[in-house]
């Protein structure tokens, strides 16, 4: 049926909603943008085909109630939020939040490959959702490129958990059916054996391959021969064609791919956290707004020696705005790109068109003028007197928040976590007194006094190659979906809500050292030893 004729029938039928825009085809159905007059909220509606039997439209309902009511228990950013669902005349429909951007099967094949750079922060977010649903013991199944929404602020959000399950509830009445699409399923996925949440990393795999070499590893004539393929094939060597990838990239994504799960990550957590430590990522020479200073020319007078500077055309996250309304399930092209905000505007002025670029980049601003001052003119914070390091040195953990309580209880909680800290009020402060004694992790605000927010502080550290191994965790008072797609595009390690409970805290900073081979004490590791 044209979506013309479907549009007509079904907003007759349902005047709760208002028609705005055809989104695309997706499956058996058609997205469309439309308004809630009873929320007076935009929201995208997936509408099916009525050319279904009443068992049919029975099971698709059932299918989407179990969705909403998995979806509902996921509360992540870069997990896309669905509303309602129901039936209008003879058309069952399921609505979602409405996010202007394009997936990722769209980015590929409009604008071709995903450099390593864009790539990266993408994956991150995606491996935080996956995280975040495994949590609740659910494995999503149907992980691909055109269930991964990307907008124009570089935020990701999963879409379509209509194949999601439960590992214990319902494991034992569709584990043996061979679900989902051949292109992005895991080998055991594929011979119809159980899965659990190793069969989703695989599928990320998959679509970092697909992001970074412009193709899927595996393609066939027919779903089974793919399925095939998947089951018994080598993985094509088609990272090592393109230089930019780095052999540790090649390697996360290759371990991924492994065939029997043992070999994979054990969870996304861990394969996000291995993405988070790659200390360089190259950043490409193609058109997506990105001037790199070649190395050996000289250094803005204002950048630290030795610091890249990249200026990029994505606009920076509101920080005190209200939520912005997010997410379609689109699978077609959605509105064209708006011109970008240009790079030397450190916030986009209230109602400034946004730049949607090919992929998201993570972007490294230049500091500004006068930021840091010549090397040991300033002295670093005094750090918190400590024992003596016994079995080795203990870590050093810069504190950078203009609350000095705040810093003050991270520091009690660190310190008798086994690190010592140093305490800054702002970026300003901060930058100096890591140049003149570089820290072990920075735990920082991200909204600071001063013209310098976390943000800039975290793109210029990752961007000076003395200090782009050590890992930066951010904190924010309200985590919204673009604010966490920026802060990982800044390079941050990881991305709190403030307050943090102490365990989280002393959890995610000791994961990050030993990471960097400090023997670590996490809360389950008991007092630093006397």
């Amino acid at each position: 049926m044209k979506a013309e004729v479907l549009l007509k029938q079904f907003f007759e039928g349902a005047p709760r909603y208002r028609w705005l825009e055809t989104l695309g085809r997706g499956g058996v159905g058609v997205v469309f943008k439309a308004r809630d007059l009873e929320l007076d909220e935009v929201v995208a509606i997936k509408v099916l085909s009525p050319d279904l039997t009443r068992d049919d439209q029975e099971t698709i309902l059932a299918r989407f109630k179990r969705e909403i009511n998995l979806n509902r228990k996921i509360k992540h950013p870069n997990v896309a939020r669905m509303y309602d669902f129901g039936m209008s005349g003879e058309y069952p429909y399921i609505t979602m939040e409405f996010i202007p951007g394009r997936d990722l099967w769209t980015i590929v094949h409009e604008d071709g490959r995903v450099p390593p750079a864009q790539a990266v922060p993408i994956l991150r977010q995606i491996a935080r959702g996956t995280e975040a649903v495994h949590r609740l013991g659910i494995v999503h199944r149907d992980l691909k490129s055109q269930n991964i929404l990307v907008d124009g602020n570089g935020a990701v959000a999963i879409l379509d958990f209509g194949l999601a399950r439960a590992t214990v509830s319902e494991s034992f009445t569709l584990d043996h059916i061979i679900l989902g699409t051949p292109q992005y399923m895991s080998p055991e996925q594929a011979s119809g054996k159980p899965v659990d949440s190793r069969s989703d990393i695989y599928s990320i795999g998959i679509i970092a391959f697909e992001m970074l070499t412009g193709t899927l590893p595996f393609t066939a004539d027919s779903p089974i021969a793919v399925a095939m393929m998947q089951i018994s094939d080598p993985i094509p060597d088609s990272l090592k064609h393109f230089p930019e990838i780095s052999p540790a990239l090649r390697g996360i994504v290759m371990r991924c791919l492994e065939k029997q799960p043992a070999a994979r990550f054990a969870a996304a957590s861990e394969l996000e956290g291995e993405l988070a430590l790659l200390e360089e990522l190259p950043v490409p020479d193609r058109g997506v707004g990105e001037k790199v200073r070649r190395e050996g020319s000289p250094a803005p007078p204002s950048v630290p020696e030795g610091a890249r500077t990249v200026s990029t055309g994505l606009p920076r996250p509101p920080m005190q705005s209200p939520a912005t309304v997010a997410a379609p399930a689109a699978l077609g092209p959605l509105a064209p790109p708006a011109s970008p905000v240009p790079a030397a505007v450190p916030e986009a002025p209230p109602g400034a068109p946004k730049a949607v670029p090919q992929a998201p980049a993570r972007p490294v601003a230049p500091v500004p003028a006068g930021t840091v001052p010549p090397q040991g003119s300033v002295p670093a914070p005094s750090v918190s007197r400590m024992s003596s390091p016994r079995r080795g040195r203990l870590p050093v953990v810069l504190l950078v928040s203009s609350d000095g309580a705040v810093a003050s209880q991270w520091a009690r909680v660190l310190e008798g976590a086994g690190c010592r800290t140093a305490e800054a009020r702002g970026g300003q402060e901060a930058l100096e007194a890591l140049v003149k004694k570089p820290a072990d992790l920075v735990v920082m605000d991200v909204a600071l006094p001063g013209g310098m927010d976390g943000f800039d502080v975290t793109r210029i550290v990752r961007s000076m190659p003395n200090l782009a191994g050590m890992p930066v965790i951010l904190t924010a008072e309200r985590l919204e979906r673009s604010q966490f797609a920026f802060g990982l595009q800044s390079g941050a390690h990881d991305i709190l809500s403030r307050p943090v409970e102490p365990p989280v805290l002393v959890e995610k900073v000791w994961n990050a050292l030993r990471k960097r081979g400090f023997a670590g004490r996490g809360p389950g590791d008991g007092p630093p030893p006397a």
